[in-house]
């Protein structure tokens, strides 16, 4: 189901799929146990993982107070901390915490929304998923080239451009996460072989 108009949605496809399809509330204001049984019942993802992921998130853009975190952008439904300690939270969707420059589908903060998919920047991804992987299909090598010429692109277009060490090993995992979490290729082909079986 889309999400409604005041809905939130952001930078993070796999929030976005489980809020469309109602595993996580459709309204975007989730917990960490929300993400955490979402991602481990729908993507089969690790207690772990699926732990460490969410409770960063939470952290970093959340209340961990009330647990609660707007997988888009501000809501009044997520509330600042005692003091306003550290501002009003501004969900996934704010520039240098989760969401961060030199993404594969979104802009750099600087030129403009960083938290809306791009169609143009996943066509480019697909030109090199046709130069480079495997009759079309997005592999490991695909990313790698992507996310490097974004980074050259950015270093030369972006004079506020930020890929800290942190949002650096997240944006690598991140394409390694597309991978296993949403793997497909040409209409009509047989979904690609798991590389962990």
């Amino acid at each position: 189901m889309a999400p409604g108009p005041t809905d939130m949605r952001g930078p993070c496809p796999g929030l976005n799929t489980l809020a469309n399809h109602g595993y996580v509330p459709r309204n975007g204001i989730v917990s960490v146990d929300h993400i955490m049984n979402a991602a481990q019942v729908r993507f089969n993802l690790g207690s772990g993982f699926s732990k460490a992921v969410a409770s960063f998130a939470v952290l970093s853009r959340g209340n961990p107070m009330l647990n609660l975190i707007s997988i888009g952008g501000e809501s009044a439904l997520v509330h600042p901390l005692p003091g306003n300690i550290d501002g009003i939270p501004g969900g996934l969707s704010k520039h240098g915490r989760f969401e961060g420059d030199v993404s594969m589908t979104r802009r750099d903060a600087a030129f403009g929304d960083c938290a809306s998919f791009q169609p143009s920047m996943f066509a480019n991804l697909l030109t090199y998923a046709e130069k480079l992987g495997q009759d079309g299909i997005v592999t490991p090598e695909v990313f790698v080239n992507y996310r490097f010429d974004l980074f050259l692109q950015s270093i030369s277009k972006n004079p506020k451009m930020t890929f800290h060490e942190g949002r650096r090993a997240f944006g690598y995992g991140e394409a390694g996460l597309t991978l296993d979490l949403m793997p497909d290729g040409p209409a009509g082909s047989p979904p690609p072989p798991c590389p962990y079986s």
